[in-house]
């Protein structure tokens, strides 16, 4: 427990008043001492050796383990101005429980903590610098903030803490002033030689200062606090070069980048994503990151009124965190954790804290979700400005802290969509043997066997530490139709190839799904032609289209190398006979915004279930930056691959299924999942339950922003109208579905689906 220790007390009042009595001094006198002379005097007593020892024995413990330190002896003030022991939020647990994981690894603790507004990360921070200083000797801090007066702001934390630490374990102060930092060392040169002090030190910068930020010193601890308001070539240089060169990788080693994201695009959010897909990839990242989401702030409830019934993006919102942390429910624990650990779910497991509660998905309560709601909305209310600063302070998602400038392509609700449908842990991944094309990898433990054996059976090779460009999610059905879109890139370590594969739906009520993707940037052209040959074979022969604009040998190889049984065929929309003689994708202008505007409408409609997490952040950047420009694409620094190869999968499936007007036509999904609120009607084609007055047809839906065109003519010209009474038009995916042949069951999507 959280608390302090039992005698902690006692011995604090016995040390500052009991051994004054003993040794017949007034406290007064006994305050005027210094710690040199109060140890000498103590030393005078009878039992002054085990009294000492008991001293040692404190500072020792401290020493040992920061959260002993804090919870015993680090005063505060909260947020009531009242002082009190250093006590750790949800946030702060999961930050220092993640700095005991990497140290456990015997490497550097170096975290970057991407985080919501007021979630106390500065405050454990300071406290774990002051730590590190305090009761370790020769050490060099340093805490570096935007501007002097924040930097100041975090100094004044330090000092607080130490100047109410009991005088027997306070170290002597030469120096303490925040232009100069705090050293620890005997203020009086002449004694140095007998009683030097802890030789450690405390030094307090800012990024916009001249000199470089720690350069030239050995640092042993470190705190860069709201590191995305920095100057961008300034944060580039603290980073990776002055104290990126100055931080050892070492065990007793730690430094923390911490703050609020800002906009998408700065060297913030390029520092933040290059940790996290190499973690994602399964390598060892040079900054842990790190993310915490708002409602970690336990004051951000909100009681709903009579009748509330949750909301989309709440409803999304509520649905992902289940999927991405839990929590143990043995009451006196409590712990969070994340949902995924090193690509295992950890959901139905033992606490690895209190070893009694199981971890189970967390569960955001009504008055979370009308919080976040009624927030939201006075946001949205205020324009798109305020929407994006109020979701960049109060993010639910690392990808919400990073708000994208210009036009995005892919609205809230097509990211709401994606982000609800997206799974972090698929049944494979692996890497696909050049020599077999047999994919390999490391299976995921299960409870009835632990070892993380390979896929392939007669394969004893540990992969555990292998990349892993290959993940699948759902592994071919006979009979069902795959189409995969190939984006190519170089392949010298900047953009990304893709192979993406896309189930169709079978009818025009099964929405499509992504089965797998394979994502490397160091394939060649020309290799790349063996992994689509492989993956698309898999996958029943799937319908191959490859981008040809650049780089032509992978499209070439695979029709004349490897003889590839089912390529796409280019179509020219603008004569009377479209089909040509031309193979693969080619991306223009023109074309490049088929692609995006299928998929918008897709997404919004419920037609496309996306499983990757890389794809829902490369949507995020994908944009324009004029509201009239015919440029799409991702924000400078960032990537578009996956993104381009999925929507080419997804167009070149459906190419033919075009209305009139050239439009793709999107599948009759409607969601249903609530009782029906609402009659839409279309004043365009004959389609829906019943006819309307006007001529038009109709039909029943929960939520009418939903109703982006008509399901069936694409139509815009909808209209909707209260119902008096709701009608209660629930369908359950699974069990449609599962009767119909179309999945198997427990494959759970929740969606609902009315087969119009």
């Amino acid at each position: 427990m959280w608390k302090r220790d039992p005698g902690v007390s006692t011995m604090i009042e016995y040390f500052d008043r009991g051994i004054p009595g003993r040794l017949k001094m007034t406290e007064d006198n006994w305050a005027g001492l210094s710690s040199i002379d109060k140890f000498a005097a103590i030393g005078s007593l009878p039992d002054g050796k085990n009294l000492k020892e008991a001293i040692l024995e404190q500072g020792r413990e401290c020493a040992n383990d920061f959260s002993y330190a804090a919870r015993n002896y680090f005063w505060i003030t909260n947020k009531k101005k009242k002082e009190q022991l250093f006590s750790l939020w949800e946030s702060q647990y999961l930050i220092l429980d993640k700095y005991y994981e990497l140290k456990a690894k015997g490497r550097a603790q170096k975290i970057i903590v991407l985080k919501a507004r007021q979630l106390g990360c500065s405050r454990l921070i300071e406290s774990m610098i002051a730590w590190r200083a305090m009761f370790f000797p020769n050490t060099n801090a340093i805490v570096v903030s935007v501007d002097q007066k924040h930097s100041s702001f975090l100094f004044g934390y330090m000092l607080y803490i130490y100047d109410h630490m009991p005088w027997w374990l306070k170290p002597m102060a030469a120096q303490r002033k925040e232009e100069a930092g705090l050293f620890f060392e005997n203020d009086d040169a002449s004694q140095r030689s007998r009683f030097p002090g802890m030789n450690s030190r405390v030094m307090v910068q800012w990024s916009n200062q001249y000199s470089g930020v720690g350069q030239g010193i050995p640092v042993d601890a470190c705190h860069i606090s709201e590191f995305a308001n920095y100057d961008e070539d300034d944060l580039e240089a603290i980073v990776n070069e002055d104290l990126g060169n100055s931080m050892a990788d070492e065990p007793e080693v730690f430094g923390f980048m911490e703050g609020t994201g800002q906009g998408a695009g700065t060297a913030a959010h390029r520092i933040w994503n290059a940790n996290e897909e190499r973690l994602d990839l399964g390598k060892w990242p040079k900054w842990y990151p790190l993310f915490l989401p708002s409602f970690f702030e336990t004051t951000r409830v909100l009681a709903p009124p009579s009748g509330w019934h949750i909301q989309e993006p709440e409803r999304v919102m509520r649905e992902r965190t289940k999927k991405e942390w839990c929590r143990c429910n043995n009451p006196e624990c409590g712990k969070y954790k994340k949902g995924v650990l090193l690509g295992e779910p950890v959901a139905g497991s033992a606490c690895p804290d209190c070893k009694v509660g199981t971890l189970v998905p967390m569960m955001l309560t009504d008055g979370q979700c009308f919080w976040h709601q009624d927030n939201r909305e006075q946001a949205e209310a205020q324009g798109e400005k305020a929407k994006k600063q109020w979701k960049q302070e109060q993010c639910v998602t690392s990808e919400e802290a990073w708000q994208v400038s210009g036009y995005v392509m892919f609205n809230d609700a097509c990211r709401e969509w994606v982000n609800s449908t997206i799974s972090h842990d698929p049944i494979k991944k692996g890497k696909i043997y050049r020599d077999t094309g047999e994919v390999h990898g490391a299976r995921p433990k299960t409870k009835e066997d632990d070892r993380q054996v390979c896929y392939v059976p007669s394969c004893n090779v540990d992969h555990r530490h292998d990349e892993t460009p290959l993940s699948v999610w759902e592994e071919p059905h006979p009979g069902r139709q795959y189409v995969v879109g190939v984006d190519v890139s170089e392949g010298i370590g900047q953009d990304f190839s893709v192979i993406f594969v896309n189930k169709v739906g079978r009818t025009a009520g099964e929405p499509d799904e992504q089965a797998a993707v394979w994502r490397d940037n160091r394939t060649k052209p020309k290799e790349l032609a063996f992994y689509c040959n492989v993956i698309g074979r898999w996958y029943n022969d799937a319908m191959m289209c490859i981008e040809y604009n650049t780089y032509q040998t992978t499209g070439d190889d695979i029709i004349y190398v490897y003889q590839y049984p089912n390529v796409f065929r280019w179509k020219n929309k603008e004569v009377i006979n479209p089909l040509t003689h031309k193979w693969h994708w080619w991306t223009k202008v023109n074309t490049k915004s088929y692609l995006h505007q299928t998929a918008v409408d897709w997404l919004l409609s419920r037609a496309w279930i996306i499983r990757s997490p890389n794809f829902a952040k490369e949507i995020t950047t994908y944009r324009k930056e004029e509201f009239d420009s015919r440029v799409f694409g991702a924000e400078s620094g960032f990537h578009d691959d996956e993104a381009m190869a999925g929507m080419i999968s997804l167009y070149c499936a459906h190419e033919l299924d075009c209305d009139q007007s050239g439009r793709v036509r999107v599948p009759s999904l409607v969601e249903v999942q609530r009782p029906a609120r609402y009659r839409c009607y279309c004043g365009s084609c004959r389609f829906g339950e019943s006819r309307d007055s006007d001529g038009g047809w109709s039909w029943v839906c929960d939520n009418p922003d939903r109703e982006y065109r008509c399901p069936e003519c694409g139509s815009i010209q909808l209209r909707a109208i209260p119902l008096e009474t709701p009608h209660d038009s629930s369908l359950d995916f699974d069990g449609v579905m599962a009767m119909m042949g179309k999945r198997p069951e427990g494959q759970a999507q929740e969606v609902s689906v009315d087969y119009l």
